[in-house]
């Protein structure tokens, strides 16, 4: 991964394109070539925020997570200049999905009373928002644009944390724990 972040690195220090090998969530690979603008760090990992110059069906600007990359290509002879607005995007965005495609949406959660004073002082998470308490539970909401930028921190927070509406994340959850226990158990 260091490799990979020097080169991408001296890539976007030199508005370089590249090419990219990279390793799908479900095991396949895509080959990108690529304006790469910066490499971002989330709580979880480290992501290339780059543009596709070869989408035409949705959004050209697209992230990868740096450990997925399995080979960076330098295109020495393709320089480009950086968009403004991606640039300035980067200084407003509370998450790396808002890089993403999809249109944000509001979840609801229910953390228990021994976790609410923590979840008074700290934001666990970017778009997080105090709604009241129910039955001595603190209520929150947050926006999410895919289940995978809360799912990791509501598996930390089990047995402390409920999802209250958002039964698709509820699902996902299960499969996770499902699959979780068929491992461990086997």
């Amino acid at each position: 991964v260091l490799k990979t972040h020097a080169a991408l690195a001296a890539a976007i220090e030199a508005s370089v394109a590249v090419k990219l090998a990279y390793q799908k969530a479900d095991g396949t690979f895509g080959h990108y070539t690529l304006q790469p603008h910066a490499i971002l760090i989330d709580r979880y990992w480290d992501y290339l925020l780059a543009i596709d110059q070869n989408e035409t069906k949705r959004s050209p600007v697209k992230t990868f997570r740096l450990d997925r990359i399995r080979q960076t290509t330098p295109l020495l002879r393709e320089r480009f200049v950086k968009s403004a607005e991606i640039i300035a995007d980067i200084g407003s965005a509370k998450s790396i999905y808002h890089f993403t495609q999809g249109v944000y949406r509001t979840v609801t959660l229910e953390i228990s009373e021994e976790l609410a004073e923590s979840f008074r002082s700290i934001t666990y998470f970017p778009f997080q928002e105090f709604t009241g308490f129910v039955n001595g539970r603190l209520r929150i909401t947050t926006k999410i644009k895919r289940p995978e930028e809360i799912l990791p921190d509501i598996k930390m927070l089990i047995p402390h944390i409920r999802i209250i509406d958002a039964p698709e994340i509820e699902a996902a959850l299960a499969r996770e724990l499902r699959a979780y226990l068929d491992q461990s158990l086997s």
